[in-house]
């Protein structure tokens, strides 16, 4: 009989081959990740006290990527989402949980920043979100105008719901608002719903923590559910929690489990996932928090994660065992799914 190689299921031998882009002291804690237009990455803090950093890798494919701070917010003492809602012009969250209240939005805009490490953007507060719980998750719908601002949508993962967010008045309501995106009724107040969230091709996507799944429903430019719209539910998973999340050009996501340490691929469709990087032995994406997908032209298939460095007595099996946040480069070439 003839002998034949066959493809690996997915085309390409799993686990992803990775490699290590930084890695801050410990402890330390990276909550999110944006690319800008030009390759550079953009990280948010969660800082272990007062004083929170918005920090740029430029050129993260490059030989030497090096971190700098491309502003510091002194009073401030996490940094959630980020998204970018016009090109180069980038809204995030965050502020002081421990305060009911206090939590903002910001404009980052680099439009007229000039090129380099040294790019200093305009920082602008847009919104207080008084009203908002715990806003973490922020995505974007592009507007129709190269250079307008799209709509901005925040998750609230106690209040269980999305807010919309009027980058150009400050103004904010509530756009989306399903039992899918709360946590489970008698969870505990502290229970996680709704985390990650993206806009891809006229769905709203996005995870919920305490629920272990990854759902979705059609949304219109304006940011809210379209008529007669039902909420899918893409993928239960296998897992403790769901982080954040990206979604590639073939519509797979790509879901981080921060405490579980695990990074999978999800088929929209069947709801078919695959680890396809970590465990309880593989420390690649160790308290993995978010994903964004290079843009250039050597890292469009490149996945960079970010983590918080593990939990403590939590992390691998369960022993003391953390580390410092990190970016890793996840090569997702020849990925089949």
């Amino acid at each position: 009989m003839e002998t034949r190689n066959y493809p690996p299921p997915h085309g390409v031998a799993l686990p992803l081959p990775y490699h290590l882009v930084t890695q801050f002291p410990d402890p330390s804690w990276i909550e999110n990740i944006a690319v800008r237009p030009n390759g550079d990455l953009l990280l948010t803090q969660l800082s272990f006290g007062p004083g929170t950093h918005l920090f740029s890798i430029p050129n993260p494919s490059g030989p030497s990527p090096a971190v700098t701070t491309v502003h510091t917010f002194p009073t401030v003492a996490t940094l959630f989402g980020i998204t970018e809602a016009a090109p180069d012009l980038f809204v995030l969250v965050g502020g002081n949980a421990s305060t009911p209240g206090a939590f903002y939005a910001w404009t980052v805009d680099f439009r007229h920043a000039g090129g380099g490490a040294s790019a200093s953007p305009a920082i602008t507060e847009i919104a207080h979100l008084t009203d908002a719980v715990v806003p973490n998750g922020v995505t974007s719908i592009p507007a129709h105008g190269r250079d307008e601002v799209g709509v901005v949508l925040v998750a609230d993962s106690l209040a269980g719901l999305v807010w919309r967010v009027d980058a150009a008045s400050g103004a904010y309501d509530v756009a989306v608002r399903v039992p899918e995106l709360a946590p489970p009724v008698g969870a505990g107040a502290s229970a996680v719903g709704v985390n990650g969230l993206k806009w891809h091709r006229g769905y709203l996507y996005w995870t919920n923590s305490a629920l272990v799944g990854v759902y979705r429903v059609r949304v219109g430019r304006d940011g809210m559910v379209g008529e007669g719209a039902m909420v899918e539910k893409i993928a239960a998973i296998d897992a403790g929690f769901l982080d954040d999340f990206a979604v590639d050009e073939d519509g797979v996501v790509w879901v981080v489990t921060n405490s579980d340490n695990r990074l999978l691929a999800v088929r929209v469709g069947d709801g078919e996932s695959v680890v396809v990087r970590g465990g309880v032995a593989d420390r690649a994406v160790l308290g993995g928090t978010a994903a964004a997908f290079g843009r250039g032209r050597s890292d469009g298939k490149v996945l960079y994660v970010t983590t918080c460095g593990g939990f403590r007595e939590r992390a691998n099996g369960g022993r003391n065992d953390t580390e410092g946040a990190k970016v890793v480069a996840v090569n997702t070439a020849g990925f089949k799914f």
